[in-house]
């Protein structure tokens, strides 16, 4: 049985501090919250082993090989969306399962090298889930932001900057292209996001000088990306939703800019395949802050026209993680690419 555990006001400052650096060292992370590093240590792990908590390694924006992001709607046969979501869930290239309100049962982010990796999914993986039909797809073609940048906000500025100079700078040493030490690398972070940088090359059979030289460039050149996950009932921020916009081409940067900058905002990307040129997804403590948004957005840029939007009912998995119900993390699927 796992232990049913509360989020208090430290809990939710030592999630805050890893949501900046997800590797920063636990002496340095107690320091700042002013408690020693074996207690941080200790309350990391009890918020982990209860589900409250993850890490995920993902490939981010500058990683040097293709990577197609593309968000699916999918309509299943009646009664089967569940039974379909859970199947899809432990497919290494869905990252997100979401079942949802509106005009589809299913939302999956799903992440692939390139085009015909999106249409064998399509036609293959996908189409082979008993009950799953319709599917409609939107293709990413930007991040203007996604769950990484995403924080609780429960350290002040001081505090933050404390923790944000832990991370790694990567200075005097750049990665062009991914080498094979460098995929096995990232596929030890993948499964221990915050391994040691001993224990990491000791995976890799190389030197703890060389793995820590490597790992740091990717992560700090934007290549790799390693963010910690939050249970939203344990939050409180319950509800989560998706909204697509069609915008201006010309507004579409500025309409993007403003979405990102909202506490709220989870992920802003510009899409293409559809009616909508913009897709936002929102953490909110209840439903009618979606509308507060709706309506900041639409008096600054009165020409964005909301396409639709939907609920998030229940999330299935999330950032690579199974979820059970109370949105707490199950077991781990590892991202398509990190399988290759």
């Amino acid at each position: 049985m796992r232990e049913v555990v509360n989020l208090d006001e430290l809990d939710l400052d030592l999630i805050s501090a890893l949501q900046i650096a997800p590797r920063a060292p636990w002496a340095l992370v107690g320091e700042v919250l002013q408690i020693d590093a074996a207690t941080a240590a200790r309350r990391w792990e009890r918020l982990s082993e209860a589900g409250a908590v993850w890490l995920t390694c993902y490939p981010d924006q500058r990683y040097p090989e293709p990577v197609c992001m593309a968000f699916i709607e999918v309509d299943c046969a009646q009664g089967q969306a569940l039974a379909v979501a859970e199947q899809a869930s432990r497919l290494p290239a869905v990252v997100t399962a979401e079942h949802v309100t509106g005009g589809r049962d299913l939302y999956f982010t799903v992440m692939v090298g390139d085009l015909g990796a999106l249409t064998e999914f399509l036609l293959g993986d996908l189409q082979r889930i008993p009950g799953a039909q319709t599917t409609r797809v939107q293709v990413v073609t930007e991040l203007y932001a996604q769950g990484g940048d995403w924080n609780l906000g429960g350290l002040d500025a001081a505090q933050q900057e404390r923790i944000r100079r832990s991370r790694p700078s990567g200075r005097g040493f750049s990665i062009q292209a991914l080498r094979p030490v460098d995929r096995n690398l990232v596929r030890l972070l993948a499964n221990a996001p915050r391994a040691s940088y001993t224990d990491l090359a000791k995976g890799a059979g190389i030197s703890v000088s060389t793995a820590r030289r490597r790992i740091d460039a990717m992560l700090a050149s934007g290549m790799v990306g390693v963010r910690c996950e939050v249970s939203r009932v344990l939050a409180e921020v319950p509800m989560s939703a998706t909204v697509w916009a069609n915008v201006p081409p010309a507004d579409l940067s500025g309409a993007a800019a403003l979405i990102a900058s909202l506490p709220e905002t989870r992920l802003c990307a510009g899409i293409t395949g559809g009616a909508a040129n913009l897709l936002f997804s929102v953490w909110l403590r209840r439903p009618k802050e979606l509308q507060l948004i709706e309506r900041r957005l639409g008096d600054l840029f009165p020409q964005v026209s909301i396409v639709d939007r939907a609920l998030c009912l229940r999330h299935v998995k999330r950032a690579g993680r199974l979820l059970h119900e109370g949105d707490l993390a199950g077991d781990m699927v590892p991202l398509a690419m990190w399988n290759d």
